[in-house]
């Protein structure tokens, strides 16, 4: 599956060094190591799936995947 990543623009007054909140729909390889990179500079990520159990083993801090680095 493609992760669909949709973000939403801040407030101008908010310049451009502000956070973004990103939704990742997919948390596959792509959508997971997107949603960490996206999380790592800075924004707040949230990401989705519908598969409960991929869902559930990353609330535990379990990855469904494997990426050297992203742990």
């Amino acid at each position: 599956m493609i992760a669909l990543i949709a973000w939403f623009a801040c407030a101008q007054d908010d310049g451009p060094s502000a956070a973004m909140k990103i939704a990742v729909v997919g948390c596959g390889y792509v959508g997971l190591v997107s949603g960490a990179c996206f999380a790592g500079l800075g924004n707040d990520v949230v990401c989705v799936d519908i598969d409960a159990k991929k869902v559930a083993a990353l609330k535990k801090g379990r990855m469904p995947i494997y990426e050297p680095g992203l742990e």
